[in-house]
């Protein structure tokens, strides 16, 4: 694997060479050569996410009449003190509302996820 870091993030990227995906010609093994290539096109970028909006997302999945601030405190979010969702903060100093719209867009995602899956499927 090749690494690449930006100068301006401390983020980096773990790339295959590029000749990791080549056929070989002197392979007649085109099943491998597909493998290769759905390898190629599943390398996801970016990040991976905060786990416990994760499992925020998979609690309101389950229960769809589940309350998100439920869902966030289920997923591991701890709010604290009273007030409208533009006043309450995480520990990371994250407004539940903020905290709120990520799960909303979160769940439209993964219901539209599910519905292209479905439909590839039929």
């Amino acid at each position: 694997l090749i690494r690449f870091e930006s100068a301006l993030s401390s983020h980096c990227i773990m790339m295959p060479p590029m000749n990791a995906f080549a056929k070989d010609n002197n392979s007649n093994n085109a099943a491998a050569a597909d493998t290769a290539a759905d390898h190629a096109h599943a390398i996801k970028l970016g990040r991976k996410g905060d786990p416990r909006m994760h499992r925020a997302v998979h609690a309101r999945l389950g229960n769809p009449t589940m309350p998100l601030v439920d869902a966030l405190r289920q997923g591991g979010f701890e709010f604290g003190g009273d007030g409208q969702d533009s006043t309450i903060v995480d520990e990371d100093n994250v407004t539940l509302g903020q905290r709120k719209n990520q799960l909303s867009r979160r769940l439209r995602l993964a219901k539209q996820q599910i519905e292209n899956r479905t439909v590839a499927a039929a």
